[in-house]
């Protein structure tokens, strides 16, 4: 914006002369004077730094306040052609770019360029909103799609998240505290609902292999001796880390045939044992008949 322009003030005063007669005395005094806004008095005039050559100056607080509000209007319309990837916000990054080494003018931009980079930019925007977190825990930090439940959705229709971790120390704090309501709850449940926890436990059998056991600690058994049957890699795994301060995150695939391949050679030598015993046994059986 330009500096405000000089203008002659006139200025009259009454004094009197030395036949003591009062006379008027005018003085013209230059000030500062806008011309967008002749109305400005020297009141409204603040002190505006120019970045540029750091100088303080005397602008028009009308005109600034105008400039700010255009400024902030410039700002809203650039955002909504940066959240569309419109074409003048392509031809506007290219020309500002320094990559080329020399700025191309907007009109200079090929349209298939500005369409490449069109998909390119929207593809990675898709990209980020993949990645990003979809929640931000006070307790736990950033959350993704296997630290949250759902909750609903809003008005606007896009879902809600909750912590998942939260929300089980919430159900574990209100089991605690309504142990004997609950157990009530859930035995009347069980004698209202025969037929359809009989199913539960049927298809239970059929997917696990086993009865369905209220026990957390007979399942885990179960669990224990099918993977100790079967040497699978959980099994492996609980093996290696035991009385170790490896957790099984740090178990690599290579150790876990290592080991299985040593636990089935040790097999094959205990059961090879054993027979011989028993065909030791068998003779000397036979020898005393």
């Amino acid at each position: 914006m330009k500096d405000l322009d000089l203008v002659m003030h006139p200025q009259v005063e009454m004094l009197e002369d030395r036949y003591g007669i009062m006379r008027q005395k005018i003085t013209w005094t230059p000030i500062k004077f806008c011309e967008t806004h002749p109305f400005a008095k020297e009141e409204d005039l603040i002190d505006v730094l120019v970045k540029k050559t750091n100088e303080v100056v005397k602008r028009c607080r009308y005109c600034e306040r105008m400039k700010q509000i255009n400024k902030l209007e410039a700002k809203k319309e650039w955002e909504i052609h940066k959240q569309e990837v419109t074409d003048y916000y392509v031809r506007r990054s290219f020309s500002h770019s320094k990559s080329a080494g020399k700025r191309l003018k907007m009109h200079e931009i090929p349209s298939e360029l500005v369409e490449a980079k069109q998909a390119v930019i929207k593809l990675k925007r898709m990209v980020d909103k993949l990645n990003a977190p979809l929640k931000k825990c006070e307790k736990h930090g950033y959350l993704y799609i296997n630290d949250v439940i759902k909750s609903g959705k809003t008005k606007a229709g896009t879902p809600q998240y909750k912590c998942r971790q939260c929300m089980q120390e919430i159900h574990k704090r209100n089991y605690q505290m309504n142990k004997l309501i609950i157990k009530e709850k859930h035995k009347k449940y069980r004698l209202e609902n025969k037929e359809k926890i009989k199913q539960i436990k049927k298809e239970s059998f059929q997917k696990h292999g086993y009865k369905y056991l209220p026990r957390e600690n007979e399942r885990k058994r179960l669990h224990d001796l099918k993977g100790s049957a079967e040497l699978n890699d959980r099994y492996v795994k609980k093996l290696i880390v035991k009385r170790t301060t490896l957790s099984m995150s740090d178990v690599s695939p290579e150790m876990i045939e290592c080991v299985r391949a040593i636990h089935l050679l040790k097999r094959k030598v205990k059961s090879k044992q054993k027979s011989q015993k028993l065909f030791g046994l068998k003779e000397k059986m036979n020898d005393k008949d």
